[in-house]
């Protein structure tokens, strides 16, 4: 597009010359200066779609993770952060070009970390496991298990030496009793042999007082 470079005299017609770099002229207007192109400036926001020509302004457009808070003749004039959801929130609704992110708290029995999605906390009895401490909205509940699987496995362990010494205890007591078992079979036969003989020489000795 021309801008007027020289308005028409009674001699002379209008003279035009074309907008210099930087500058627009988007319909014939008659003015002697062209507008200026507009500036996409990225820390508001906003970076460049299309870039200016002599007959186009600048198109801006918003950044991925901005919302635009200010329009103008349909376009984004500056843009903003969307709003990041705390520990102990998540994120209702993402942000959009045209609308900021809603974050919400987590109810009770629920907790979220990193402010994306509320969690449920755990069951710990689901688990066959017992909950020694609470949770909150940021960190889940803390699950342990329960002292009674440990002793089943500790028991037995525990009980099986007891059980070699009861054991040991009771083939030495077997032992002991067969001993002497032995020793008393050995002795009665000994003295009945002793009874034997003398019984013999008794009757021997009667017989002889007998004859003389």
């Amino acid at each position: 597009m021309l801008l007027v470079l020289r308005d028409c005299s009674e001699n002379l017609s209008t003279t035009c010359k074309p907008c210099p770099p930087g500058t627009f002229m988007s319909e014939p207007n008659g003015l002697h200066n062209c507008l200026t192109c507009r500036n996409c400036v990225e820390s508001q926001g906003l970076y460049i779609q299309s870039k200016c020509t002599t007959i186009k302004d600048t198109m801006c457009d918003v950044l991925d993770g901005y919302h635009c808070i200010d329009y103008s003749d349909s376009q984004c004039r500056h843009a903003q952060k969307h709003s990041v959801c705390e520990p102990g929130q998540e994120t209702k609704r993402p942000g959009t070009k045209t609308l900021d992110a809603i974050c919400v708290n987590c109810p009770h029995g629920f907790f979220s970390p990193s402010g994306l999605t509320c969690t449920k906390w755990t069951d710990c009895t689901s688990r066959n496991e017992i909950q020694t401490e609470i949770g909150s909205s940021v960190k889940d509940v803390t699950c342990t298990p329960k002292r009674r699987g440990r002793y089943g496995l500790i028991l037995p362990v525990a009980l099986t030496p007891l059980f070699s010494i009861i054991l040991c205890l009771w083939l030495m007591y077997k032992s002991n009793a067969m001993l002497t078992s032995v020793t008393a079979q050995k002795y009665h036969s000994a003295r009945n042999g002793v009874n034997h003989y003398i019984n013999i020489f008794g009757n021997w000795k009667n017989a002889t007082l007998q004859q003389s």
